[in-house]
């Protein structure tokens, strides 16, 4: 362990910069003397000896050195080399806050009267590299969920949205211009990738759907936007893509 935590390749040589104090053999060296792990979007495992302390962290951002600050900023002033005393109030507190947090769902209204008239039209789109073919609007009685039905590379997928909330799912592997990145944990052997649906209408005419990964740190939001005959599809990726991903415009 102190070979594998110790300096072997050099990354840099700013003292403030967390990527540029070293690598050892498959650790990252981090300031005040810790080193760990590092993964996309914010996924960190940070080992603080001098505290015998481990701290894990599962995000999804883009900015993971931000990540590490709030860690050296907050919790490393935090810590004690000896015991602190317990303290059950705020024990309570950090367990009903962990209890309480969600993910943030769209914004919007439940229905629109633009769910009326797109209720079982389809939106078929030119070839694209995302090889998405269709899209669907499922009728959308009173208080029922919105159904997508979405067709990429011959495959229909279907999305149950929920209203107000996140409805779980499945999407099969294969199904990569949807949820992008599915070569991981799983899908690259043929299994269906967990998932979680919410949906609102952003704006009158147009709806607006976030799918989450909710085993992975990837998620992306679509807004759907109906323009006359024309369905105008985009998407915010919050997940490991570079390349932004090319607006579609899908006909009735």
């Amino acid at each position: 362990m102190d070979a594998a935590t110790s300096l072997q390749t050099p990354t840099g040589g700013n003292p403030e910069s967390d990527w540029e104090q070293g690598y050892g053999y498959l650790f990252w060296r981090f300031r005040h003397g810790c080193y760990g792990g590092a993964g996309l979007l914010g996924q960190f495992c940070i080992v603080m000896p001098q505290f015998d302390a481990v701290l894990s962290i599962t995000a999804g951002s883009w900015s993971g050195p931000s990540v590490l600050d709030l860690v050296w900023d907050r919790i490393v002033p935090a810590f004690s080399h000896s015991p602190l005393p317990s303290n059950l109030e705020s024990n309570h507190g950090l367990t009903q806050k962990l209890m309480s947090l969600t993910l943030k769902m769209p914004a919007g209204e439940t229905t629109s009267p633009t769910a009326a008239k797109i209720a079982g039209r389809r939106y078929v789109f030119a070839e694209n590299p995302q090889r998405i073919e269709s899209v669907e609007f499922g009728p959308q009685g009173e208080g029922a969920n919105a159904t997508i039905r979405v067709k990429i590379a011959g495959k229909e997928q279907r999305l149950v949205c929920g209203k107000g909330t996140w409805l779980k799912g499945t999407l099969e592997a294969d199904c990569g211009g949807l949820v992008p990145m599915t070569g991981y944990l799983g899908a690259d052997f043929g299994e269906p990738i967990p998932i979680a649906v919410s949906g609102a209408w952003s704006s009158g005419d147009t709806y607006t759907v976030t799918l989450c990964r909710y085993r992975t740190a990837f998620s992306s939001t679509y807004d759907m936007r109906v323009s006359g005959n024309e369905l105008i599809l985009e998407r915010d990726h919050a997940g490991a893509e570079s390349t932004s991903w090319a607006r579609l415009i899908g006909t009735a």
